[in-house]
């Protein structure tokens, strides 16, 4: 799947402000992403000083059950549509991710530090590790 670059795709409204947003995506099949929402950069990052973990549930080429662990300043739903789109993107995730798993990590959420939130997303790969998931990510 090639990634989304500059002018593949023109630039839509904010959802949260009306400012000039760039696009969610999420995966409709394999190779395939669809836009669901647009933000600009400034709206990614609200609330200002808060992290979140997450978790994105891999299809079984990765091996099964496989999830990628992270954490981000950006909402779950937005560091995953960077991944999909390759901005940043961690190689198993944008190969593989399939969708957020939100019952493994939104009652962590929201996180005050980025220290704290290393914290969990070291923990929360631990515990699924423990529980027989093969985890990627996780640092």
């Amino acid at each position: 799947m090639a990634a989304l670059r500059d002018g593949d795709v023109e630039r839509g409204q904010c959802d949260r402000c009306g400012g000039c947003g760039e696009p969610l995506v999420a995966r409709a099949a394999a190779g395939v992403v669809r836009i669901t929402g647009w933000r600009c950069y400034r709206c990614r990052h609200w609330p200002a000083g808060v992290y979140y973990v997450y978790v994105v549930e891999l299809n079984e080429a990765a091996g099964t059950p496989a999830v990628y662990v992270g954490q981000s300043a950006l909402y779950p739903a937005e560091r995953f549509s960077q991944h999909l789109t390759g901005y940043k993107a961690a190689s198993v995730v944008r190969r593989y991710g399939e969708r957020l798993r939100p019952d493994l990590f939104a009652a962590l959420n929201p996180i005050r530090t980025r220290p704290l939130a290393e914290r969990a997303e070291a923990d929360l790969a631990e515990r699924l590790r423990r529980e027989g998931y093969v985890v990627f990510g996780g640092h």
